[in-house]
């Protein structure tokens, strides 16, 4: 079937690569690789087939010569934003984050107005925690696609953390207006409103981002936390039981189980 499709549009890297992984899956990962290599000849200007070369040594435990065709190809393609946010994402997997932030920050020095490289530079920061720097790189990618409702969203999140509530609402707003249907815009606005004290209008959001991604636990928690303080402990409580009850890890378990604490007399 992909090689019938691939006839139809032969420029279409996105199907090559998934006829690579599917070699791989049939023949083991030197099939995969070699499918790769035979492709790559015709098309060498590309990336993908770097790109998903070290896919399959990654998920085949060579993290060292995924991140080893990685560099070369990106070394012999500086401009490849592709094989760019690829090493850098490899290097964060391989708990290597000052070369996945390096391998960013160059790649902007030659060519500061992309937009995706910048948008991965940003979100490279938030998993470091370094919310300082994520929250100027997200400013400054709004600053030029201010439609972007994931950077408004995650821009938002990071005002909210540092209790900064007026200016993470604003930006949720406009996430909003832009993405109406996401269910972490929902729940992002949501919470911000349940901080500041209108547990009725987050239960709105929050039932929605609930309906939208219904297996999120730290969606579910949140809005359980808006159901008791708009004074539905019961739907509160049932919530939080299953939701305890399915053995689901996420970030905020803690926090609901001491939530659950809370609800019980006495």
């Amino acid at each position: 079937m992909l090689q019938t499709a691939l006839r139809r549009d032969p420029q279409n890297t996105s199907l090559k690569g998934d006829l690579i992984r599917v070699e791989a899956q049939i023949g083991g990962l030197d099939a995969g690789l070699a499918m790769a290599r035979s492709l790559a000849k015709t098309d060498p200007n590309s990336g993908v087939y770097d790109i998903t070369s070290a896919e399959l040594y990654e998920k085949a435990g060579r993290a060292k010569d995924a991140l080893g065709l990685l560099e070369e190809a990106a070394a012999n393609r500086p401009a490849d934003d592709d094989l760019a946010i690829a090493l850098s994402r490899l290097y964060t997997a391989t708990d290597v984050p000052a070369k996945a932030e390096a391998v960013l920050k160059a790649r902007l020095e030659a060519d500061s107005p992309n937009a995706r490289v910048r948008s991965a530079l940003a979100s490279n920061y938030l998993g470091q925690k370094k919310y300082a720097d994520a929250i100027a790189e997200y400013t400054r990618l709004i600053e030029s696609r201010p439609g972007d409702s994931s950077a408004l969203n995650n821009l938002a999140w990071l005002y909210q953390h540092r209790g900064e509530l007026a200016e993470a609402r604003q930006l949720a707003q406009r996430a909003f207006a832009v993405s109406p249907r996401d269910p972490h815009i929902d729940d992002t606005l949501g919470w911000i409103l349940l901080e500041q004290g209108e547990a009725a209008q987050a239960t709105t959001y929050l039932s929605a981002a609930n309906l939208s991604a219904p297996r999120d636990p730290n969606i579910q928690y949140h809005l359980a936390a808006a159901l008791y303080r708009a004074g539905r402990s019961a739907d509160a409580e049932a919530l939080l039981k299953t939701l305890l009850g399915s053995g689901a890890s996420f970030a905020d378990k803690a926090a609901a189980e001491k939530l659950l604490q809370e609800m019980k007399p006495g």
